[in-house]
């Protein structure tokens, strides 16, 4: 496994990328369980990883804005409602540190391709400050 870094720059990047095929989740009651992590830089830097699916956030380090030298961890579930609604939950940690869990309802086209990324943004333009060394995307079935 080769971790993908930030370059120097400020502008958010994407570190690791998924694309899920259109109607992948065909079938109300489909989910997925992503996980995610990686490291950053020892420096005092304010860094922000973010997980997506599509256009959505579902996780970030919201917490710790300025980690230094920590691994980070994000753990998100994503079912899906209707062809275009699902239920999203995520949690994660920067070291000990929990952030902020989301729970809430997306509105994403699951007849079309989409895609499940994790991003990282440097701001200070410094090389390899963020880290992402996985990206798990396992499907599941779910009750609510």
């Amino acid at each position: 496994l080769t971790s993908t870094g930030t370059i120097a720059n400020t502008l958010e990047t994407d570190l690791l990328t998924y694309t899920m095929p259109a109607a992948a989740l065909g079938r109300n009651g489909q989910g997925l369980e992503i996980i995610a992590w990686g490291s950053l830089a020892g420096n005092a830097n304010t860094k922000t990883v973010r997980l997506y699916f599509g256009t959505n956030v579902l996780m970030s380090n919201d917490v710790s804005t300025a980690p230094n030298g920590l691994a980070w961890y994000f753990h998100a579930w994503v079912g899906r409602r209707t062809s275009s609604t699902e239920t999203a939950i995520g949690d994660g940690k920067v070291g000990a540190v929990n952030q902020t869990s989301v729970k809430g309802t997306l509105a994403t086209d699951l007849t079309a391709a989409v895609i499940i990324k994790i991003t990282g943004q440097n701001w200070v333009a410094t090389a390899s400050d963020i880290l992402a060394d996985g990206l798990i995307v396992r499907a599941l079935n779910y009750r609510s």
